[in-house]
């Protein structure tokens, strides 16, 4: 969706159709909720996820079912992963389309 020359907020009339724009990207990149301006509690921001580490017995041997564990945690962590980077690119990509359509003197509101 490209936005046109009257769609930049430079004035309070603009914001409307402004927020419009911003809210159907974020809707479809699954991050409104983090920057609703009509929410007072927003979730908590994304997090890296922490990689599982495995730890061997002692002597260096390996439990068999810990090491199936630990892979079931390995297919998880890299599942959350995606999703962190998938979030953090659709973040990119909305402050990139809002300093595209924002007049210069409301830079200061962002």
């Amino acid at each position: 969706m490209t936005s046109t020359k009257k769609d930049i907020l430079a004035k309070a009339v603009n914001w409307d159709p402004w927020i419009s724009f911003v809210r159907k990207r974020a809707k479809a990149s699954r991050i409104w909720e983090y920057i609703d301006p009509d929410l007072s509690d927003k979730p908590a921001e994304p997090t890296y996820p922490i990689k599982p580490t495995f730890r061997r017995l002692e002597g260096g041997g390996v439990d068999p079912t810990a090491l199936e564990a630990f892979k079931l945690e390995l297919v998880e962590h890299k599942a959350e992963l995606a999703k962190y980077e998938r979030k953090e690119k659709a973040f990119g990509d909305l402050i990139g389309f809002i300093q595209e359509n924002i007049a210069l003197h409301n830079v200061v509101f962002i």
